[in-house]
C-alpha cells in the first residue's frame, strides 16, 4: 500500500525556507545492525519552488532494492553514486563477491534484508535504495561481516541546505526536521509554524506519531536507528 504526506506551504513557510537558503528534503527509515549507516537524501524540493499555497506532495511504495557504489567510504554531504543494485524483499540475502553484487540463495531473515562483502581486504559502501533506485541509507560494509537491515515505515522530513539535492549522504540537517511513523496510517498532512519553531500535523491529518528533531542534530538514531541488544544476540547466533 503507497503512502502519502502532504506538507502545507504557507507564505510565512516558503519565505522562511528562501531566507535561510533551505530546500526540503525526505528520508526513509531503517532499522540496522550496523550503527554506522548515513541517511541519504530520498526526495529533495528546492526552496525556488517551495511556493505558498501548493502543497508538496511525498508518496512511497514500502519498495525496496539493494546497491552497492564501489567505493569504500562515504563522504559526508557528498553524492552516493550507485554502482549496482537489485530488487530487494524482505528475507532476501545479498553479497558483494569480487566487487560484483550477487543475491545468494539463503542467509536472510524473515523480518529484513541481510548485505555481506565477500569482497576480501575491501570495505565497501552499500545499503538500501527506493523502488525507483534512489539510495535512502548508505553503509560501510567491512568484509564478511553481516549487514542486516529492517525497512521502517517512516518517513523523516528535514530542512536542509539548498545545494544538498537526492542522493546527498546528511550526518546533520542544517534545520528544524520532523520524524513521521506511518505504520499504522498510509496519509499525513503537516506544515511547519514558523511562529512557533515546530512541525505540526495539520487540520483533518491522521493521528501520526510525530517526532521533532532539533537544527543541526545527528540524523543517524532517528532515521537508521540500531536493533535493540536481544535482536542484535538472535542474529550473532545464527550460521550461515
Amino acid at each position: 500500500m503507497s503512502k502519502q504526506i502532504v506538507i502545507k506551504v504557507s507564505k510565512d513557510f516558503s519565505d522562511f525556507c528562501k531566507s535561510n537558503n533551505f530546500s526540503l528534503a525526505a528520508f526513509r527509515g531503517a532499522s540496522a545492525s550496523n550503527t554506522n549507516g548515513v541517511p541519504v537524501v530520498w526526495f529533495n524540493v528546492d526552496n525556488t519552488n517551495i511556493v505558498p499555497n501548493n502543497p508538496i506532495n511525498v508518496n512511497f511504495d514500502p519498495a525496496y532494492q539493494v546497491y552497492d557504489s564501489l567505493v569504500n567510504a562515504v563522504i559526508p554531504d557528498g553524492r552516493i553514486t550507485v554502482g549496482q543494485s537489485m530488487s530487494a524483499r524482505l528475507s532476501d540475502s545479498f553479497g558483494i563477491v569480487d566487487k560484483q553484487l550477487t543475491k545468494l540463495p539463503d542467509g536472510g531473515i524473515p523480518t529484513g534484508i541481510r548485505i555481506i562483502n565477500k569482497t576480501t581486504g575491501v570495505n565497501i559502501v552499500a545499503g538500501l535504495a527506493g523502488d525507483n533506485g534512489v539510495p535512502i541509507a548508505a553503509f560501510v560494509c567491512n568484509p564478511n561481516v553481516n549487514l542486516f537491515l529492517e525497512p521502517l515505515q517512516t518517513v523523516t522530513i528535514s530542512l536542509i541546505g539548498a545545494a544538498f539535492g537526492v542522493g546527498t549522504a546528511i550526518v546533520k540537517a542544517t534545520g528544524p526536521s520532523v520524524l513521521l511513523d506511518l505504520t499504522s496510517n498510509d496519509v499525513a498532512n503537516i506544515e511547519y509554524n514558523v511562529l512557533m519553531g515546530a512541525w505540526e500535523l495539520s487540520v483533518g491529518s491522521p493521528s501520526v506519531p510525530l517526532t521533532q528533531i532539533p537544527a543541526e542534530t545527528i540524523m543517524q538514531p532517528f532515521v537508521l536507528p540500531g536493533m535493540n541488544s536481544a535482536k542484535l544476540e538472535q542474529l550473532s547466533a545464527m550460521k550461515f
